[in-house]
């Protein structure tokens, strides 16, 4: 799915909730959190949190006012153009309230302003597909991914 510049719609952020862009250790580490949980695996260790800092990806943590995460993603840094937004996560007592629409726009607009003409993502499955078609993606292609089982 893309989303030119000028496609996107506005997404109400939930009153509550701010997405702010990880600073620090504690706010990567809440982002990594809210992903892991949201995405069914094991808790971030030190090494997951020292990829997440630094680089040129614009990151996005999604919280309660009083701090608690939520969830974020990224959009990879540009490159001859093109952005992907991925890992968009929300972590499920804060499902279906909007908040992965939010994300996935302000990430979106960011890597627009950084350059981005084109802005892609790859949806997990036609949930995703549905809150990201909210926010201004259309699909553009389809991917099959096999796998073979080894024994």
């Amino acid at each position: 799915m893309e989303c030119p510049p000028g496609a996107d719609v506005d997404q109400p952020l939930p009153d509550g909730i701010e997405l702010i862009t990880p600073t620090t250790d504690e706010h990567l580490l809440g982002l990594l959190s809210a992903q892991h949980e949201a995405f069914g695996e094991a808790p971030p260790t030190d090494e997951h949190l020292a990829k997440a800092r630094g680089g040129d990806n614009i990151q996005v943590l999604a919280r309660t006012l009083d701090g608690e995460p939520v969830g974020g993603g990224a959009a990879i840094a540009v490159k001859d153009g093109i952005s992907e937004v991925a890992g968009i996560a929300v972590r499920p007592k804060f499902e279906r309230r909007g908040i992965g629409g939010a994300i996935t726009l302000h990430l979106t607009r960011a890597a627009h302003a950084a350059g981005a003409g084109l802005v892609f993502l790859t949806p997990a499955g036609d949930a995703q597909e549905r809150v990201y078609a909210r926010v201004g993606y259309r699909r553009t292609d389809s991917v099959l991914f096999l796998t073979k089982e080894t024994s």
